[in-house]
């Protein structure tokens, strides 16, 4: 677990309970696994109250303080802002431990918009980190997600906002998009920590299944991952835009920290875009172990991951991989676009697909694809 800088304790007398307009503030005073002051109590009590919008509040004597439950929490089933302390660099200074929660994942939003995670450190649960269900619209922002047993956070519910996350060392992914639309994942690091080092999730960074109309950029670090950096699978998987990232360098864009398969992989899903004409859209695709970007419309992979056709998977079929856009990419080289960064085979790999498009009319559509160890493009 990386190392977090220490923040000021809270007087805790100063703080006291307090109801404002109509949204009724918890504030969690202890690392007590259940009881009066506890974080379960503090979801239980707007859970018990769902009309009211609520928010929970940390004011713990321990400088970095560690709460481990000792059951599975309750889904949240109402609006919630859970705002743990976050210290001077930005990093959440409340851990939740779950390695001794049982069979369960971490925090799930089930409730009406919006809710909010805000500043914690999920770590060690036997299901995923957060799970976000219900009406949609919640936001998850500056958490570190680690060493779920399942994925990192499973987004079911229609725009939501993931942003400035930390998303590392989950066994079966970092961030799955299962038939939700309007996602944005924005300025997280999957697969990377805070300080740069590989901590990859299990199986592939961002996973969108059957999702339409999402967003992955800017500013996300997606390398070291055991998959892909991004899978987009699915004939409802379309108009999903990847633009702004690094995905299988480092977060300066200079070095390679691979995916173990394909930085960008879209398997059987149509108009989709990887890139953009912007400065702000051009996406750094190098270092990885296998292809650069690969647009397949071949049958379904017995590799994908989970290492079977499941529930999020099962409905893509063959010959969707049509319509998707690459423009405006660096593939193979460095941040500068000067500098070899190979991917391990090719750049582009279109495979079994037709009518996708590598570049464009306009110079800003130009992608540089260079030192790759085999094809730039292969079709």
């Amino acid at each position: 677990m990386p190392r977090r800088a220490r923040t000021p304790t809270t007087d805790l007398a100063a703080v006291k309970p307090q109801r404002a307009r109509d949204v009724v503030v918890h504030l969690v005073k202890n690392t007590k696994s259940e009881g009066e002051g506890s974080f379960r109590e503090a979801l239980e009590l707007s859970n018990a109250d769902a009309t009211r919008a609520h928010v929970i509040r940390f004011a713990l004597p321990e400088a970095e303080a560690v709460i481990r439950p000792k059951d599975p929490f309750p889904e949240v089933k109402a609006s919630v802002e859970i705002d743990g302390s976050v210290d001077l660099d930005r990093r959440p200074s409340v851990t939740i431990d779950g390695n001794d929660a049982g069979q369960a994942s971490g925090l799930t939003l089930a409730g009406p918009p919006p809710s909010t995670i805000r500043g914690l450190f999920i770590t060690g649960f036997k299901g995923s980190g957060v799970v976000l269900h219900g009406e949609g619209t919640h936001l998850v922002e500056r958490c570190a997600i680690y060493d779920s047993s399942d994925r990192g956070v499973i987004v079911t519910s229609d725009h939501c906002v993931l942003r400035m996350l930390e998303v590392c060392g989950n066994s079966n992914g970092g961030i799955i998009v299962v038939g939700a639309k309007g996602a944005r994942i924005q300025g997280c690091r999957i697969g990377v920590t805070c300080t740069g080092e590989e901590h990859g999730n299990g199986t592939s960074g961002v996973y969108i299944a059957q999702a339409p109309g999402n967003s992955i950029g800017p500013e996300n670090t997606i390398s070291g991952n055991h998959h892909y950096g991004v899978l987009i699978y699915g004939s409802k998987s379309r108009e999903n835009h990847v633009f702004g990232n690094l995905i299988g360098t480092d977060p300066q864009g200079n070095s390679a920290i691979p995916n173990l398969r394909t930085g960008v992989l879209i398997f059987n899903a149509p108009d989709n875009v990887i890139g953009g004409i912007r400065s702000d859209s051009r996406k750094i695709i190098s270092g990885n172990r296998r292809n650069g970007i690969n647009i397949d419309g071949s049958a379904t992979r017995p590799e994908l991951d989970g290492g079977n056709p499941d529930k999020f998977t099962e409905q893509g079929g063959c010959g969707f991989a049509i319509g998707n856009t690459v423009c405006g990419n660096f593939v193979g080289t460095d941040l500068s676009g000067t500098t070899a960064l190979p991917n391990g085979k090719h750049g582009i790999l279109i495979f079994v697909a037709q009518g996708n498009f590598v570049g464009g009319a306009s110079p800003g559509h130009a992608n540089v694809i260079s030192g790759n160890k085999e094809h730039g493009i292969f079709v």
